[in-house]
């Protein structure tokens, strides 16, 4: 992160409603009546008292190696608002806001002070890089699918393998399950029944982000109570070390800046702009990242004329905008189909000496992309290649999502291969985008070799995966292949598809298999699929009545 300065205060505050004064009419340049309110110190003493416990919690765990600290509180506080929604329970305002500032805490930016992240294409968990043996991680992966797909005693088998459980293969494996939550979980709790293994923050987060996705929440008060067991052992030296840091432990920029990231990330501007004016009235000089930070909060709840005005004040009295300054305002026109103004800031970006990244030019080609421009898009990647700017998986996700949606699925394979050849992991996102190509252009078996291409690199699918995959299984007439992959799904904890489930029916109907239709029907009431469930035991029923087969024309069985 840059340094700050922590001279006078400037003259300029956050200011959302343009409070004017004679000599400037910049609503940057004065705060805003509503805003001045600085954050109450108790409030920042009590936020700073949460984060001290999480670091007092992760020395006694030894969770310092690894993992950003408070995340394992984030993921807690994250369940219990889940919960308080789920049961309509009230007065969880105070747990709101710890929520909100503990995770802009955990998502606090890199080494640089800047978030590389571009949209999201998903919750996804990054860990560093792994120490972990492939050939051990691809030998336990393999006891898993096999046994637990057969439903054996895979714990037992585990046991007389001798598998050596560092902390590296548990997250390894588990992010191959990750879409799996059951064997992912029951591979977790044999491994943390294991003699000289415990869990660490790093597998505990992954377990909970896997069991958050599918909203196994009885599940993860467990897994949360595990932990409470252990943090309620904290001894006298735990509360030594905190009686020592509570002293000693004061804002400064850093702190302020993840307070601001933590309430832009919920869209709370009038939080941001207090913890904003606090920072100023502190001494603080807000620096480039507090700066962009707030830029990003500004255009996720819609208001750009402000992020413009912003963005004008840093160019005047800096700092100036720097590439990622200049990305987040390109990627918010390209989304709005603004083309001419995003060129417009591109060439300012490149006048004012700032280096185009693939973050940018994927802003730029997935703009003019969308708008069926492709001369722009080949121009900006002859670019490029001239400036001497690789892409990176998002540009590639980007071409291939474009090769896609244009129905020219040769274009996409041919971008696929070299991102293997320039040694870019496709991930599940890539994967699905094709399948979804090949399936909508009816070419079934190049979707099945993309399935298969899934399963050698051992990337496990996802609930989108299914639905695609099942959906073209289905459409193309193998609904006895489909419903081993539908069952496989449901299996492993997802949420079965929304599909044509009548056409589905009707298929095992015409085979005369009303036994695979009773079996899937208890399944999908399990998961309370209600509807589905009740279709296919109604076929199942009247095929065992009247012996009846249906036959599927013009969206009617007869």
């Amino acid at each position: 992160m840059a340094e700050s300065s922590t001279g006078p205060s400037p003259a300029y505050a956050l200011s959302f409603t343009g409070n004017k004064t004679e000599e400037d009419d910049n609503p940057f340049e004065g705060k805003c009546s509503c805003l001045t309110v600085a954050l109450c110190p108790c409030i920042v003493c009590f936020m700073l008292v949460i984060i001290v416990l999480s670091i007092v919690l992760a020395v006694k765990f030894h969770l310092l190696c690894h993992t950003p600290l408070g995340s394992l509180l984030a993921n807690y506080l994250h369940s219990v608002l889940s919960l308080a929604s789920n049961s309509k329970l009230k007065n969880v305002d105070i747990l709101k806001k710890l929520d909100s500032q503990i995770r802009g805490f955990c998502r606090a930016t890199n080494s640089d002070g800047e978030s590389e992240g571009e949209d999201d294409e998903g919750d996804e968990f990054v860990h560093v890089r792994s120490l972990a043996d492939e050939k051990e991680v691809e030998r336990v992966c393999n006891v898993i699918e096999e046994l637990f797909a057969l439903d054996r005693n895979m714990e037992a088998v585990l046991d007389d393998c001798g598998v050596r459980l560092t902390h590296d293969l548990v997250v390894d494996v588990l992010e191959r399950f990750k879409h799996a939550r059951r064997p992912a979980f029951r591979f977790f709790s044999w491994a943390g029944q294991q003699p000289g293994f415990s869990h660490d923050s790093r597998t505990y987060n992954m377990m909970m982000s896997i069991l958050g996705k599918t909203k196994q929440f009885e599940t993860m008060i467990s897994l949360l109570d595990e932990i409470g067991e252990k943090g309620a052992k904290l001894g006298k030296e735990a509360q030594l070390l905190f009686e020592k840091l509570k002293g000693r432990f004061t804002p400064n920029i850093q702190t302020y800046t993840v307070l601001l990231n933590g309430w832009c990330k919920v869209g709370n501007l009038l939080e941001a702009g207090k913890v904003w004016n606090e920072m100023i009235d502190k001494g603080f000089n807000p620096d480039i990242v507090a700066y962009n930070t707030m830029l990003e909060g500004l255009l996720k709840v819609h208001k750009r004329s402000d992020a413009v005005k912003l963005f004008d004040v840093m160019k005047a009295k800096g700092p100036p905008p720097n590439e990622r300054s200049y990305t987040i305002m390109i990627r918010d026109l390209c989304k709005q189909k603004r083309m001419k103004d995003a060129v417009e800031y591109y060439e300012n970006m490149l006048k004012f000496g700032c280096k185009p990244d693939a973050a940018v030019y994927t802003c730029l080609i997935t703009g003019f992309g969308n708008q069926k421009h492709m001369d722009k898009v080949y121009g900006l990647l002859k670019e490029m290649k001239e400036n001497g700017c690789p892409p990176d998986g998002r540009m590639y996700n980007a071409l291939i999502k474009l090769m896609t949606n244009r129905q020219m699925p040769d274009d996409a394979v041919r971008l696929y291969k070299k991102m293997i050849q320039n040694d870019i992991e496709p991930t599940i996102h890539t994967y699905n985008m094709m399948l979804k190509s090949y399936f909508r252009n009816e070419n079934y078996d190049m979707g099945l070799a993309v399935w298969e291409e899934m399963s050698k690199k051992g990337v496990c699918p996802d609930d989108n995966t299914y639905t695609v995959f099942i959906g073209g299984l289905v459409r193309q007439g193998r609904s006895m292949e489909a419903c081993k992959y539908l069952e496989e799904m449901v299996e492993k904890g997802m949420k079965p598809p929304q599909l044509d489930y009548n056409k589905f029916a009707a298929d095992f109907s015409r085979a005369g298999k009303p036994n695979i239709l009773e079996e899937l029907a208890e399944k999908m009431r399990l998961e309370g699929k209600v509807e589905v469930s009740d279709i296919f035991s109604g076929y199942a029923e009247t095929m065992k009545r009247t012996g009846k087969h249906f036959t599927f024309v013009r969206n009617r069985f007869v």
